[in-house]
């Protein structure tokens, strides 16, 4: 499982963000409540992530605190 990503925000969108992370970029599903606290070419973030699999996808979550993502 992906516990955190640290990394830059590379796009945000309402219900997404793509945080690069070493130059890899994540596609990150967020809640409104993060997409309120980060902004395009903010540096050193961390997302806190939860990976849910289902039959035909990968999707990951992201959340500012770990309470949160629990």
């Amino acid at each position: 499982m992906i516990g955190f990503l640290r990394g830059d925000v590379a796009q945000i969108s309402e219900s997404q963000l793509t945080i690069d992370v070493g130059g890899v970029g994540y596609r990150v599903n967020i809640p409104t409540s993060v997409r309120a606290a980060l902004t395009p070419g903010e540096r050193d973030v961390t997302v806190h992530t939860s990976l849910v699999v289902t039959d035909d996808a990968l999707s990951l979550y992201g959340f500012m605190t770990v309470e949160e993502r629990d």
